[in-house]
Formats: C-alpha cells, sequence, structure tokens
C-alpha cells in the first residue's frame, strides 16, 4: 500500500509540473534533469518541465522552444535551468531570438527583453556576464541593484564584472567585426543560423556610397543632342590687343616712359700740357718734294771676307790677362805683407837647420 501511494504521489507531481519547453533540434548529447534529480538524453520533440536543468555536451548544440515562442540555441559547454518565464543561464553561450517579453537571470545580472535577437554569454570562474545585441535592445542590471539597467542597443555589447565598478553594467561599446565572428563560430553546426547575416545592420550603419560634393555649387543639367556626324576644330583668329595706356608703342617703350632715366656721368677732360724740347729747333719747317726724282740702281759691291776666330779663343787671352794681373798684385801684397819680421825668419830658419843636424838621415 505505501509504495502504491508514493507511486500516485510522485505520479500525480509530475501531472502537475508544468511543461515550460521543446526541443526543436540537437546535435551530439545534450541532458535534461528534473527536479526529482532523473536525467535524461534530449531528442527532437523531448519536453521540459518547470525547475528542469539542461546540460550540453562541449561538441553539440541545443534549439529549445520556450512556452511564450522565444528561441534559445545553446552552444557547447552551456548549463541552465528552466522555470516559468524566467531562463537562468548558469554557464555557457545562449542565442535568443525573442518574440514576446521575458527574462533571463544570470549569477549576477538580471536581462529583460522583449523582441529581437541577443547573445547573452556567462562565465562562471570569473563571475561575468556580457550581452552583445544584435537586432534587440535588452536592458541590463545587475543582480544588486536590478532598478539600475541600462539599454544595449544593436550593434553593442556590455557586460557585469564584480571586479569593474562594483558589479554595475559597463557602458555599450560598439563591437568590432573579428569579435562578432569570433561569437559567431561557436554556433556555426546550428541550424537556422547558417545563412544569417547581421553584418550589414551591424557595421553598414545604413549609409549609401554616395558621392560628397560643395553645398554651394547645385548641379546643373547638360543637355547632351545626339549626333552621328563628327566634330570639326574651329580656330578663331582674334585681333592682338594692347593694354589701353599704349597706343602705338610696344611695351618696352611704355616702362622705359616710366621708369626714372639714368643719370650720365660727366668725365672732365684733362688740361693740355705743352711739352719743351731743348737741343732742337722745330721752327724750321722742311718741306719733302719727291718730285721729278730718278731712282738710279747702283751695282752691289762684294763684301771682303773677314777671317772669323772662335769665341773662346778670344775670352782664353782676355782670361790669361786677368789672371797675370791678377798674380802680379797678389805676389806684391804677400812681399810687402809679410807675417814675420825678417829677424824673425831668420831665426825660424837657423832652428830648421839645427833641428837637420840632429837628424838621424841628413
Amino acid at each position: 500500500m505505501r509504495s502504491l501511494a508514493l507511486f500516485i504521489l510522485l505520479f500525480t507531481a509530475q501531472a502537475q509540473a508544468k511543461i515550460i519547453a521543446r526541443v526543436l533540434d540537437v546535435g551530439g548529447n545534450s541532458f535534461v534533469f528534473d527536479s526529482r534529480g532523473q536525467s535524461k538524453q534530449l531528442r527532437f520533440g523531448s519536453k521540459i518541465y518547470d525547475m528542469s536543468e539542461v546540460m550540453v555536451d562541449d561538441s553539440s548544440y541545443l534549439t529549445v522552444l520556450d512556452q511564450s515562442d522565444n528561441v534559445h540555441h545553446f552552444s557547447g559547454g552551456s548549463y541552465a535551468k528552466f522555470y516559468n518565464n524566467l531562463l537562468e543561464i548558469k554557464n555557457g553561450y545562449v542565442w535568443t531570438s525573442a518574440k514576446k517579453p521575458a527574462l533571463i537571470n544570470t549569477i549576477n545580472s538580471v536581462i529583460s527583453y522583449s523582441s529581437g535577437q541577443f547573445i547573452t554569454s556567462v562565465n562562471s570562474s570569473s563571475l561575468k556576464t556580457q550581452v552583445l545585441s544584435l537586432t534587440a535592445s535588452p536592458r541590463l542590471a545587475s543582480s544588486l541593484e536590478p532598478n539600475l539597467s541600462i539599454s544595449v542597443p544593436a550593434g553593442h555589447f556590455s557586460f557585469i564584472d564584480q571586479s569593474y565598478e562594483k558589479g554595475l553594467p559597463r557602458r555599450p561599446t560598439r563591437v568590432g567585426l573579428n569579435s562578432y565572428k569570433n561569437i559567431k563560430g561557436l554556433f556555426a553546426n546550428v541550424k537556422g543560423l547558417e545563412n544569417t547575416k547581421f553584418e550589414k545592420t551591424l557595421f553598414s550603419n545604413g549609409a549609401s556610397s554616395a558621392s560628397r560634393k560643395i553645398a554651394s555649387v547645385s548641379p546643373r543639367p547638360v543637355e547632351v543632342t545626339p549626333s552621328r556626324k563628327k566634330g570639326k576644330v574651329i580656330f578663331l583668329k582674334t585681333a592682338k590687343r594692347g593694354p589701353a595706356s599704349v597706343k602705338k608703342e610696344s611695351a618696352m617703350d611704355y616702362y622705359k616712359s616710366v621708369l626714372p632715366k639714368p643719370k650720365k656721368k660727366v668725365v672732365k677732360k684733362p688740361k693740355k700740357v705743352k711739352i719743351k724740347y731743348y737741343g732742337f729747333d722745330f721752327s724750321k719747317k722742311t718741306k719733302r718734294t719727291i718730285k721729278n726724282t730718278k731712282v738710279v740702281i747702283q751695282p752691289v759691291k762684294k763684301k771682303q771676307s773677314v777671317k772669323r776666330v772662335p769665341a773662346s779663343a778670344h775670352t782664353r787671352g782676355i782670361i790669361n790677362e786677368i789672371n797675370s794681373a791678377f798674380e802680379k798684385s797678389l805676389n806684391n801684397k804677400v812681399i810687402n805683407n809679410k807675417r814675420h819680421s825678417d829677424e824673425v825668419n831668420q831665426l825660424i830658419d837657423e832652428l830648421k837647420s839645427f833641428k837637420k843636424d840632429y837628424s838621424k838621415h841628413y
């Protein structure tokens, strides 16, 4: 009886449990844990009850449709818990495509949304929550201060970190293309997200590639008349025109008249100096008359041959005469200018003779 009563109680409890979501697609291994702690592998069409936890394998993915017709795509390594009109993400990345208002709760934040698409990432080890808005405008707030929420516009992201500004959400920042591609790569195997192209809405800013022009200049319509004949080049000859101030003069004459004239240097002529000649008489002027003159041709006389002597012989004779005169004067000076007197020279001679007497070979 007791076992029967326990079975009836569990059956009624399960019957009273509300179905929160259903599985639309699954790849790999994903499991659900109900409120009683029993686990079950999820398949296409599996039911997820209230207060059930879902775990996705690292190399798997899972797509779930909740009771508000909002679709949640779980990447590999995600871990979440389902409540009535509430999804609690404990770890991993979740891509949400919303149609009706609902809430997402994390370890340190509360996210409220109404429609659009956004990605929520939770890192349980560092206690960090990040929201990347694609086409929605979710509101992010701290779990400690749920009233202080900020809106994350499309193409921006924000996060809550316990080590940053006391756990308050950061001001939304524009997302980069590389960061978006890295996050999108986590959902590469999810069906329905292969061909999504949010790059145009996120990074184009809706600007058309129009050429810029000066605002003060308005474009004029150009009339084009179709013509089949070839055009000709016509050269127009114009009359030569000069300045109005110059009539028949050249430009150089005009400038000469305007410019100041250069001053001429005055060079004084030197005075004439009379030259006087002494010893010459220039008073009588002789006039030469060439009239009645006869030209007489005289025979040329032969010059007598003169014997020529070499120049060296003539110079030798001069040198010999100079040397003989020099020797005579030198001898005279030597005789007159003696070094010693005659007595001293005589004494020297006697001493020399005396020395020779005592010489061995004398």
